[in-house]
C-alpha cells in the first residue's frame, strides 16, 4: 500500500471519528444534529436516574423534565441530521 497524500492525511487524522452527518459535510445549521443526539444520550438517563433521588422515589421529582428535554432534543436533532443529510446529497 502506498502512503497518502499530504492533504489526505490530515484530513484523515483530523476526521478519523467524524461519522455521519461530520463526514458528509453538511451545512452549518444541520451540522450541530449529531451533538444535540449526544446532549440527548447525557439528558435523558440523567432524568430517569435524578428523578428519583429523594425522599419518596416512587413518586418523580422536577428532574424527570430532564427525560422529556432529552426526547424532544434528541427527536429534533435526528430530524435535522436526516434533512442536513438529504439536502447535502
Amino acid at each position: 500500500m502506498g502512503e497518502p497524500a499530504q492533504g489526505e492525511n490530515d484530513r484523515l487524522v483530523e476526521g478519523g471519528a467524524q461519522h455521519g452527518v461530520h463526514a458528509a459535510e453538511v451545512a452549518a445549521p444541520f451540522d450541530y444534529a449529531a451533538d444535540g443526539v449526544l446532549f440527548a444520550a447525557i439528558l435523558m438517563p440523567a432524568g430517569f436516574f435524578l428523578s428519583v433521588v429523594g425522599r419518596n422515589p416512587e413518586k418523580p421529582n422536577g428532574f424527570v423534565v430532564l427525560l422529556w428535554v432529552g426526547a424532544v432534543l434528541l427527536a429534533l436533532s435526528l430530524v435535522a441530521g436526516g434533512l442536513g443529510l438529504i439536502l447535502a446529497a
